[in-house]
């Protein structure tokens, strides 16, 4: 897939030559940034993918508008001729990365009934909901807590309840709307042409944070399981050899040692017996390889996130860890 990606990149590039010479306007294909990925055989934006595609695309005079590195993925972009290399992304993770940036909120006008508004909060579990008319002009936000404050006013209409309305531009780094949405529970996206293309609130950040740090935590705790069951069990010898001659440092214990050091301590029959596992060895280690795959990637911090297989991985490996140690012999008193 990737050999098919990187002559399909050549392909728009001829092309696009061919229509220059022609006197015409390129017109190369406008997919979207999961799409683009697609091409190459990948789902997310792994660094390595990143690195490969872009200098596939100076080779041949291109970039992509946006950048594909950083655009929501599921945002088109075009591709560009360059006059000069195009320097990598400088990585910071911005508003419009979040999917909720890009889900147009349900809006109701100035003079709509409340009840429009309470309605479309009830139905569809909002806290708030946009005031605007049209799409580019913010007048407020209804709230439930504005609703609240404003129980005691005459009026039925929207504008009587509302209070002002957070926005950001989308293109703003993700922290900058943080403090925002901490103090005021939301913040209304708007796009480069001035649109509202989504609203961002607390539940949202919690949800897209949690998913990233998810495996974060479930590969912290996959290498305490690993170091508790091969503490103890082998020589400073041992860990020595496993560390292998290309890696420096001394090794004090087992929390010296990374995931791939773990493998190969483990991978030697003598060495695996000692953990006296009644689980299989090679089934065990090549696991234990696919984790070190996804922590690299991980550690790569990506607002893609992980493949679903992979978080799977994760919480199956966690899992078998502790049935494990729920299987460990109590301590002696």
């Amino acid at each position: 897939m990737m050999k098919q990606g990187l002559q399909k990149l050549q392909e728009i590039a001829a092309k696009m030559k061919e229509e220059r010479e022609q006197g015409l306007a390129p017109n190369p294909p406008a997919p979207t940034v999961r799409d683009f990925i697609s091409w190459f055989g990948f789902v997310r934006r792994s660094s390595w993918l990143i690195g490969r595609v872009r200098a596939e695309l100076e080779t041949h005079g291109l970039h992509t508008e946006p950048d594909f590195e950083n655009a929501y993925i599921d945002s088109t972009i075009c591709f560009k001729d360059s006059a000069v290399s195009t320097p990598p992304s400088d990585g910071t993770l911005r508003v419009d990365t979040l999917e909720a940036a890009h889900n147009k909120p349900m809006t109701v006008a100035p003079d709509d009934d409340l009840k429009k508004a309470t309605t479309l909060m009830s139905c569809n579990g909002f806290s708030h909901v946009p005031v605007l008319t049209g799409t580019r002009d913010v007048k407020g936000i209804v709230t439930w807590e504005s609703i609240g404050r404003a129980a005691h006013q005459a009026g039925d209409k929207a504008r009587h309840y509302m209070t002002s309305a957070q926005v950001i531009d989308g293109h703003r780094p993700l922290f900058n709307a943080v403090s925002m949405i901490t103090e005021h529970g939301h913040v209304l996206v708007r796009s480069g042409d001035n649109t509202i293309t989504g609203i961002i609130t607390a539940s949202d950040l919690n949800r897209q944070f949690l998913e990233l740090a998810e495996p974060f935590l479930l590969i912290g705790e996959i290498e305490h399981h690993v170091r508790w069951i091969i503490h103890g069990k082998f020589t400073r010898d041992d860990l020595l050899s496993a560390r292998g001659t290309s890696s420096g440092g001394s090794i004090d214990d087992t929390a010296s040692l990374t995931l791939g050091e773990y493998c190969r301590l483990i991978e030697n029959q003598e060495r695996w017996d000692r953990l006296g596992l009644h689980v299989d060895r090679a089934v065990f280690v090549q696991q234990l390889h696919d984790v070190r795959e996804i922590r690299n990637n991980v550690m790569h911090f990506n607002p893609d996130g992980l493949e679903p297989k992979a978080i799977r991985t994760l919480r199956e490996m966690t899992r078998f860890f502790r049935d494990i140690a729920q299987r460990r012999p109590a301590a002696s008193s």
